[in-house]
């Protein structure tokens, strides 16, 4: 192994898009292994980097990744456990996959650290969150800057906590907005001038919580000053009662969340 090729790669097909957007991919990779050499050849010229190897080959690497399908990784994972390779001080790291970092728990009785690295796709290049055992942090962070990634490191068993908020901000986030653009259009706004209103608010809310954090909701609900929602939820509730809901429970939810954790959290 050159001093370069630092880093292994367990797979089944197909592997995680993310890793074919690493930049500099072929001065850090370096076996890339399979239940086949022959799918391991096919993965490695696809990905144009490293090389297809048996799996005792990654007893050279620091850095093992394990990519594929959510049915295929169990049988990745048996196949590492059981190819001659000394694992302890090793880091493995499981690449986008829904599950947490202990699907890798056989490995980590073997001595290796485990953890997961996911991709971010709301970036243009390369972002990851790695939750990952803190021994491996090091190597973790040489890995993104020898691909030219950005990687945020979480602590240990927090990725179920990043998927929650980063949901609460993308995937719940969308009918949130569609519930405002259907209440705004309620009022009579067209579909163009609703999208405009709506987009240049969740820009000022943006702008808002950069310039003030926490305290730039004081718990009411615009217009400003205006503490509960019944005269809205009644409006809403004439077109459709569950719209009407959604309001009322997302301003009763929203209350009761920062009353509980303003004075913990800070701003």
């Amino acid at each position: 192994m050159t001093q370069q090729t630092w880093v292994g790669l367990l797979a089944a097909g197909p592997v995680s898009p993310s890793l074919y957007q690493l930049a500099h991919w072929n001065a850090v990779l370096g076996p890339v292994c399979a239940e086949t050499l022959r799918v391991a050849s096919r993965l490695a010229n696809r990905m144009r980097a490293g090389h297809a190897a048996r799996t005792g080959a990654l007893d050279a690497c620091q850095l093992v990744l394990l990519s594929g399908p959510a049915d295929a990784i169990a049988g990745l994972i048996g196949l590492a456990a059981n190819a001659d390779v000394q694992w302890r001080g090793k880091t493995v790291l499981l690449v986008d996959t829904p599950g947490p970092a202990g699907a890798l728990s056989r490995l980590g009785e073997l001595g290796a650290f485990i953890g997961t690295l996911d991709p971010i796709d709301a970036f243009a290049t390369p972002y990851f969150f790695a939750d990952a055992d803190p021994a491996s942090h090091r190597l973790i962070t040489r890995f993104g800057a020898a691909t030219k990634s950005k990687v945020f490191i979480g602590a240990a068993g927090g990725k179920p906590a990043f998927r929650a908020g980063a949901s609460l901000v993308s995937s719940l986030l969308t009918p949130l907005y569609a519930g405002a653009l259907q209440a705004m259009k309620h009022s009579g706004l067209s579909q163009g001038d609703a999208l405009a209103v709506a987009e240049r608010l969740v820009e000022d809310t943006l702008r808002a919580w950069r310039k003030a954090g926490r305290k730039a909701w004081d718990g009411t609900i615009e217009p400003p000053g205006e503490s509960a929602t019944p005269e809205q939820a009644a409006a809403l509730r004439v077109r459709t009662e569950t719209l009407a809901s959604f309001l009322s429970a997302a301003a009763a939810l929203g209350v009761e969340h920062y009353e509980s954790t303003n004075e913990r959290n800070g701003p």
